[in-house]
């Protein structure tokens, strides 16, 4: 017997013969050169279609009908055919029994919807169905559904508010089981639902199997990137749809499903994960880690956060304003539900969610002993790819370890909304609860994090929170004071006395800071120089200890004094980010003639004619030099040379900003688009998170101007810093309020509404303290 070569599966001798079969077809059905292409299509379609042919003949014509009409986009409707006519021969070649036919049919599908109208004419013909059933059951043959899947991409990016609901159940229905099941095209399919949920959102939230899914490919994803994407994928969604579109009661079944591992022990032994992912592996833990990811991505978006806010036994409540309807869970009661589930894997993500929530750097850290806490902050315990070398006059680091965290830094709103996040818990108390679990057992590694955590929750809401927070934010000493715990227990009483004295000490290490430690904080912990000032006497003697000699030294290695402003490429701008954070803690810097110097130097780089306006890329890093450069400037008093510098500078920005400039200035939309002119906006956020940078913006009439001129719609997003008043007390006679009363008087004016909403969230925490 004589052995058969084969390749695949398939013998080649077969496939030889089959070749040598399909020459000899075509050579005896080759057209006259004077047939024309009509004449070729009719043939091609009779022969497809025909029964009687081989399938050799057949296939032959089929892929002749794709060449013709890939070349001639009309000529299958010119010849006297009309579109359905034409269709209904396609739908007959997409039942066949063969795959290659109907394989090369969806290709010849692509070549004929041209336009909406043909594409309408398939749809009522039934063509997207029989599509769906050649992507659902040739499920041994990729081929056949890596070409749905193409056609699926054509129709999504040619016809996105044609779809129909049967291509989008379809996929729903390949993602959600092929996170079990291993589908290889279920990553695609979810890559097309996203980009369809992007062009249009309404088909997909008619699917009730949309929301469902897309928490469930959250928590199982074993990919934390593809988390943070879908979650804010899932807060746009929600953001531009109102709330007739889709149901409260769906809004909060998705976000129950986000929750429920928190709030359920075992629920990652009941998901059936036997049958893993092909693209990935995937461990029951990474549903916890999943959670965190999609609580805090959620947090820092308006419309996540305005779902944490509508339960009303929390301390800001916008239910009423947003009419959201009842809202039975969001990710602050959960937070404090996972941290009563004591020993388990839920209560230590609770932690690391709250330090997420804080600002922290130290989520991911483990701390056996107390030890390893005084090691890393005094930035003694350094990970070897963070070591970095710190002289007295200059510093020594690696570029491309910096590379990744000091450049491309963007200033925006996630932040603000943590805040929100932040000040509910601790006005619900949560401090106190961490006061219970770290007593228990000061020693144990999870509390000894617990016990970081108090210290950075007391640092970040002193400067973040309005002195109606302080009470509960500075709970612990009167939580555990001495006197207040029983006598007989002295157990308890030397562990508190013991907790006290490890805060005190962390504030120590926060007042003693080493230019080690302060490089290591400012460059590889997202450190802003807000962290490292105060207004009060608890930590203002933070930093304020830096030698103004050592400031004055590192000035000449930046270069910028020596070299003009045509060469400012050559500046080491990773110092001057560096000097600009240091420059605030020092006494009275702005009376240092040098400081001055520097800081105009700078800031003509940043001025509306200076050149970084017509920056295209990498351009992140200079905006976070700009921002710490307003935060020096609006430092200083009033009358002063720097306060003199910002004002001339916010003047020529002001004069960018009116109505007659925004198609024709600096801030073009072209140029938002395109250079860094967008992050002028990124400056007046950060003036606008201080109390002293906001006055400054009133004095120029920034305030006032956003008010007043409905032409600037575009420039919505900065109504909210002027709602950030609320942090600071402004009292009924401060001149900040005057454009804000102003522009609610006027009862015309398009931004009324907005404004008014956020006067409400403002006056809100009031109203609580009057209670």
């Amino acid at each position: 017997m004589k052995a058969q070569l084969t390749y695949r599966g398939r013998s080649l001798m077969q496939s030889r013969a089959r070749r040598n079969q399909e020459d000899t077809v075509e050579e005896d059905d080759q057209f006259q050169d004077s047939d024309s292409v009509e004449d070729r299509i009719i043939y091609s379609l009779r022969v497809a279609i025909s029964g009687t042919c081989s399938h050799v003949t057949r296939l032959a014509n089929v892929k002749r009908l794709v060449t013709l009409f890939r070349h001639a986009a009309d000529a299958a409707f010119a010849i006297g055919l009309s579109a359905e006519e034409v269709f209904m021969c396609i739908r007959c070649l997409l039942l066949d029994e063969e795959s290659e036919i109907r394989l090369v049919s969806l290709l010849c599908l692509r070549w004929l919807l041209r336009s909406s109208d043909d594409f309408k004419v398939a749809l009522k013909l039934g063509i997207d169905h029989l599509v769906v059933r050649c992507f659902e059951t040739a499920l041994d043959d990729d081929s056949d559904r890596i070409a749905c899947l193409r056609l699926f991409m054509y129709i999504i990016d040619r016809f996105p508010n044609d779809v129909p609901t049967s291509i989008v159940k379809s996929l729903m229905a390949v993602i959600f089981h092929g996170q079990t099941e291993g589908d290889s095209l279920a990553m695609a399919a979810l890559a097309l639902i996203c980009e369809l949920t992007i062009r249009h959102r309404m088909i997909v939230l008619h699917c009730n199997s949309f929301l469902n899914c897309m928490s469930r490919q959250m928590l199982m994803s074993p990919f934390p990137r593809q988390v943070q994407c879908l979650s804010y994928l899932m807060c746009y969604v929600f953001n531009s749809i109102s709330a007739s579109d889709v149901p409260v009661n769906h809004r909060s079944a998705f976000y129950y499903e986000l929750l429920a591992p928190l709030m359920e022990p075992n629920y990652g032994k009941s998901l059936d994960l036997e049958k893993r992912q092909h693209n990935g592996p995937f461990k029951p833990d990474n549903v916890l880690n999943n959670c965190r990811i999609a609580i805090i991505s959620s947090l820092r978006t308006w419309s996540g956060l305005i779902h944490c806010l509508s339960v009303d036994n929390l301390p800001i409540s916008c239910r009423r304003i947003v009419d959201l309807g009842e809202i039975e869970n969001c990710p602050i009661t959960c937070i404090f539900s996972a941290l009563r589930i004591e020993d388990s894997p839920i209560q230590k993500m609770a932690v690391k969610i709250l330090c997420d929530l804080a600002l922290a750097d130290f989520a991911d850290e483990e701390f056996s002993c107390w030890d390893d806490v005084r090691a890393y902050k005094t930035g003694t315990r350094m990970s070897s790819s963070c070591q970095c070398k710190v002289n007295e006059n200059f510093i020594l680091a690696d570029a491309e370890l910096l590379k990744k965290f000091w450049e491309r830094k963007r200033m925006d709103l996630s932040d603000l909304c943590i805040t929100f996040s932040l000040y509910c818990l601790v006005q619900r108390g949560i401090l106190q609860i961490l006061c219970r679990m770290v007593i228990v057992d000061p020693d144990d590694p999870l509390n000894i994090k617990i016990t970081v955590l108090i210290e950075e929750i007391l640092n970040t809401g002193f400067h973040w929170f309005k002195n109606m927070t302080l009470k509960s934010v500075l709970g612990w000493d009167q939580l555990y004071d001495s006197q207040n715990l029983p006598i007989v227990d002295e157990i308890l009483k030397n562990r508190g006395l013991m907790v006290m004295n490890r805060i005190n000490e962390l504030r120590a290490y926060r007042d003693q800071m080493t230019f080690k430690y302060l490089l290591f904080d400012l460059i590889y912990r997202r450190s802003t120089p807000n962290k490292f000032t105060s207004h009060s006497d608890p930590y203002v003697t933070a930093i304020q200890r830096c030698n103004k000699d050592y400031v004055l030294k590192l000035i000449p290695e930046t270069k910028v004094l020596s070299l003009n402003m045509s060469q400012w490429q050559e500046w080491d701008w990773l110092l001057v980010d560096h000097a600009m954070s240091v420059l605030p803690t020092i006494t009275e810097f702005y009376e240092e003639e040098t400081f001055v110097k520097l800081t105009e130097t700078v800031l003509q780089f940043f001025e509306p004619q200076g050149p970084f306006k017509d920056l295209c890329e990498d351009y992140r890093s200079y905006s976070r030099v700009g921002c710490k450069l307003m935060n020096v400037l609006s430092k200083a008093p009033v009358g002063s040379a720097m306060n003199q510098q910002l004002q001339g500078f916010l003047k020529n920005l002001l004069i960018e900003l009116s109505p007659e400039n925004l198609y024709l200035g600096i801030l073009c939309k072209r140029s938002l688009d395109t250079t860094a002119a967008v992050d002028y906006f990124a400056f007046i956020f950060q003036l606008s998170s201080t109390k002293e940078g906001l006055e400054q913006l009133c004095r120029v009439g920034v305030v006032d101007r956003f008010y007043c001129s409905p032409a600037q719609k575009q420039f919505i997003i900065c109504i909210s810093f002027c709602a950030q008043g609320w942090y600071f007390g402004f009292a009924p006679g401060n001149p900040s309020r005057s454009g804000a009363q102003k522009y609610s008087q006027k009862a015309s004016d398009p931004l009324r509404m907005p404004f008014l909403r956020q006067q409400s969230r403002r006056s809100l925490p009031c109203a609580a303290q009057d209670r």
